[in-house]
């Protein structure tokens, strides 16, 4: 009995502190660790390599579509926070900037017409 009551104060304690912020602070923070997590996948995908070619190319593809989903992901979220909340326009630009830099999609079409 006392382990459950332990266990419900943990997660509680948690919950309030993630609940203690603002909406668009949650938001954005969701968006961030989400595009940190794109940025891993695309680099896995580029400096990853197994023993196998066809190992290899099966890791940079499904990295990069992860990568591509997840981009994409942090584009939603940060258009709705530039246009739904007021408090965090600037990050919320900036990341919005950077995913769009970073998105694997525009890289590699950059890459094309470079060629």
């Amino acid at each position: 009995m006392r382990l459950s009551s332990q266990t419900t104060d943990s997660s509680s304690r948690a919950s309030s502190r993630w609940g203690s912020l603002k909406s668009s602070t949650q938001m954005f923070l969701v968006a961030l660790i989400i595009q940190v997590i794109a940025t891993v996948l695309s680099l896995i995908a580029v400096y990853g390599s197994l023993s196998s070619p066809s190992g290899t190319l099966t890791l940079f593809l499904v990295c990069l579509v992860g990568s591509i989903i997840a981009s994409a992901l942090v584009m939603i979220l940060t258009v709705v926070g530039l246009f739904r909340y007021r408090h965090m326009t600037l990050w919320n630009a900036l990341l919005l900037i950077f995913t769009v830099v970073t998105n694997p999609v525009v890289v590699l079409a950059l890459l094309a017409t470079a060629l």
